[in-house]
C-alpha cells in the first residue's frame, strides 16, 4: 500500500464519513451539517463572557490604581504613571482572550467547510475529493466546493469575507498574537481597512477590538446558513431525482 494511501486510510474518520449516501440524502443535509449552528451559539456565548469579564476586570483594575495611587509617595506616583502600566494590560489582556475566540471561529469553519466536502462527495459522488484540491484548509474546500460541486452558496463575497478572517487568524497564530510581529506591516494595514475592530495603539501597535469578535461571529452566522441552504436545496434535489427514476 503506498503512503498516501495508508495515511488515508489510517486517520480517524469525521462524523460525516460514518455515515452512507443514502443517510446523508434522506437527512436533507442535517447529517452533513450537523452541529453548526450549536458551535456558532457557544462561540458566541463564549464571546459574551469574555467581554463581560474584561468589563468587570477592567473597573476593578482602574478603581485599585486609583486606590494606591492615594497612599503612594509623589516620586513613586510619577514613575507608576510614566510607566502605563494599566494602560498596557488594558491593551494585551484584552486582545488575548479575543484572539482566542478568532481561533476558534475559524478552527470550527475550516472544520465545517471540510465536513460539507466530505457530505457532498458522497451525495454528488465526485470522482475527487476536496483532498485532491491544491491548498488546504477553507482555501481547498472552497476550490471543490464552487467548482467541481457547483455551489452557488456561499457568494463569492461571503466566501472573500472569510479568507479575510483566515488570513487575520493566520497572522496571529504565526506571531503569538501581535500583530505588530508581523513582518509586513502593510498586510496588517490592509485587513485593518477591511475588518471592523482592528484598532492602533498609542505606541504604534495593534489592539483587537469586542467589534472584531462580533463581526467574525455574525460573518460565521450568514457564511454558515448559506451553506446550509445550499446543502438543503443538493440534497432535496438528489433526493427527488432518484424516486422519479426509481417509479
Amino acid at each position: 500500500m503506498a503512503t498516501s494511501e495508508l495515511t488515508r486510510e489510517s486517520r480517524t474518520l469525521s462524523a460525516v464519513e460514518r455515515f452512507n449516501r443514502d443517510d446523508l440524502i434522506s437527512s436533507g443535509g442535517i447529517l452533513i451539517w450537523g452541529f453548526a449552528s450549536q458551535t456558532l451559539h457557544d462561540l458566541r456565548a463564549y464571546y459574551e463572557v469574555v467581554e463581560t469579564f474584561l468589563t468587570s476586570v477592567q473597573a476593578e483594575r482602574r478603581q485599585a490604581m486609583v486606590d494606591n495611587m492615594e497612599i503612594l509617595s509623589p516620586q513613586i506616583r510619577q514613575d507608576v504613571e510614566r510607566s502605563r502600566y494599566n494602560e498596557r494590560w488594558e491593551q494585551f489582556f484584552p486582545s488575548e482572550l479575543r484572539t482566542s475566540l478568532i481561533t476558534s471561529v475559524m478552527s470550527f469553519l475550516e472544520k465545517h467547510v471540510n465536513d460539507v466536502s466530505e457530505g457532498l462527495a458522497k451525495v454528488q459522488r465526485t470522482s475527487v475529493t476536496h483532498r485532491d484540491m491544491r491548498g488546504s484548509g477553507i482555501p481547498r474546500a472552497r476550490i471543490f466546493l464552487t467548482r467541481i460541486c457547483r455551489l452557488s452558496l456561499p457568494s463569492n463575497k461571503q466566501w472573500d469575507e472569510v479568507n479575510e478572517l483566515l488570513q487575520l487568524r493566520n497572522m496571529l497564530v504565526h506571531n503569538a498574537g501581535v500583530l505588530e510581529a508581523v513582518s509586513e506591516r502593510r498586510r496588517v494595514l490592509e485587513l485593518k481597512e477591511r475588518l471592523p475592530g482592528i484598532a492602533y495603539t498609542d505606541d504604534g501597535g495593534f489592539e483587537l477590538q469586542r467589534e472584531l469578535c462580533l463581526y467574525a461571529l455574525d460573518t460565521s452566522d450568514r457564511f454558515v446558513s448559506a451553506l446550509t441552504e445550499e446543502v438543503k436545496r443538493i440534497c432535496t434535489r438528489t433526493e427527488a431525482f432518484a424516486k422519479k427514476h426509481k417509479s
